[in-house]
């Protein structure tokens, strides 16, 4: 059975700080030469996961190589896909090959976060952030379908929705309830917010409350009283 991107992405970040690529050619059935891996490490990361990331072979791609049903444009790249750089040369020309194999694990404004085998030097399993010149295309895995969940860590709660991904700086509605996550992901309770259209009160569960009024106590900050 398929796994899903969060498996991808979970299995990836558990091997950050790794500085062999040998596990990754024996642990599938072959012999390692101190080859370049970051293409197997990301082929051993879908073959843990039991997904199909359609890259069967242990060098980077780029758009002429994918076949199009599976290709992707690096501006509609999501989490737990693979993708691969063209380097610029001294001069700054890039040739539009592939250089470098990643898989996303979020993207931003400027590009993705990204987590990489054989990166940087000497080469290990790194979280690298790639500006979207240097980024070729990814590829659309197949993953099994996953459900959206909350999730709970070192006590804090977070939503992590179906492919992997999750809200920050904002509100989201969750089973009818209004909640809202900060900057990182993580859901605010028992407090109040400005969301730039007004101040909302928060419950100890997080959702928002619609029965109460906010005031302002007089060391200047806010907080909810329950009607």
């Amino acid at each position: 059975m398929a796994g899903t991107a969060q498996d991808v992405l979970d299995i990836a970040r558990s091997q950050l700080g790794e500085s062999s690529g040998r596990k990754y050619f024996e642990e599938m059935g072959d012999a390692w030469w101190g080859q370049a891996w970051c293409a197997r490490f990301g082929r051993w990361v879908y073959w843990k996961a039991g997904v199909d990331c359609h890259w069967p072979y242990d060098v980077a791609f780029d758009e002429r190589d994918v076949p199009q049903q599976y290709r992707v444009d690096k501006y509609d790249l999501q989490p737990a896909y693979p993708l691969c750089f063209d380097w610029a040369d001294s001069s700054g020309y890039r040739d539009g090959k592939g250089d470098h194999f990643g898989i996303v694990e979020s993207v931003q404004d400027w590009g993705c976060v990204t987590l990489e085998g054989n990166a940087g030097i000497p080469g290990k399993v790194r979280r690298e952030q790639r500006v979207w010149d240097c980024i070729i295309c990814g590829i659309r895995p197949t993953f099994a379908q996953s459900k959206a969940q909350w999730i709970k860590r070192d006590g804090r709660w977070w939503y992590r929705h179906a492919d992997g991904s999750y809200t920050t700086n904002g509100w989201e509605q969750i089973d009818g309830k209004w909640y809202y996550f900060d900057h990182e992901g993580w859901m605010l309770a028992s407090t109040c917010v400005n969301d730039g259209t007004g101040w909302y009160a928060l419950g100890a569960s997080g959702a928002m409350l619609t029965d109460v009024k906010t005031h302002t106590a007089h060391d200047g900050r806010y907080g909810a009283i329950e009607l």
